[in-house]
């Protein structure tokens, strides 16, 4: 961030975003992008021209695929690329057939984006990284495993809700103070606060494969 209320998100693309002062501006002041385009130009970046390429200072941006209202602090994914997505998803997971090592990665990347928006999307990204890293080389093909059905079914359910959105505010740290540890010889316990229990293990419990 720059002294001067500048910040700028680094990605394919740069958005800059002018928080407004306080006390507002009058009403017949325009905050403009040449500021900015001074700040920026003794880099030696090329800028297309802001007509075709650029967005001009509003409460309301579309960026990266991502609706951003400004002022009520919350981002939507674009109904276009949330369609586009899950047409993606879906014709992975109904493949009777084989996949490729570019599938796979080009999905992969279009869903570790959109975690930005489902937070619990980033516990299905494994099962996909890994099988992706199986591929021997960028030609080979192979059947999707069950671990990938399970997540693209996660993702296909999400996918389908209208209005993904995510929350821009600032949420509070709070730390709950519990600690769980387990010992396979011994048993499990748990601290909450001051407060404590555990429970021991019965003798053979293991058996039968169980501790696998």
């Amino acid at each position: 961030m720059f002294s001067n209320g500048w910040t700028m998100w680094s990605s394919s693309a740069l958005l800059p975003i002018h928080f407004p002062p306080f006390p507002p501006l009058p009403s017949a002041s325009i905050l403009t992008l040449d500021p900015f385009f001074c700040i920026m130009s003794p880099l030696g970046v090329p800028w297309h021209p802001i007509e075709k390429k650029g967005k001009y200072f509003a409460s309301t941006v579309k960026y990266l695929c991502f609706l951003w209202y400004l002022d009520l602090h919350i981002v939507f994914l674009l109904d276009k690329k949330q369609l586009k997505l899950l047409i993606k998803v879906d014709s992975l997971s109904s493949s009777s057939s084989t996949v490729s090592r570019q599938d796979c990665l080009s999905l992969h990347g279009s869903l570790q984006h959109v975690t930005f928006i489902y937070k619990g999307g980033h516990s299905t990204l494994p099962p996909l990284s890994m099988f992706t890293a199986k591929f021997p080389n960028s030609f080979s093909q192979r059947h999707v495993p069950a671990s990938i059905v399970d997540s693209i079914h996660w993702w296909k359910l999400v996918l389908s809700a209208p209005c993904s959105s995510c929350s821009l505010t600032i949420q509070l740290n709070i730390n709950p103070d519990i600690w769980v540890d387990a010992l396979s010889s011994w048993g499990i316990g748990i601290v909450v606060g001051n407060c404590w229990a555990m429970w021991h293990l019965c003798e053979g419990w293991h058996a039968g494969g169980l501790n696998q």
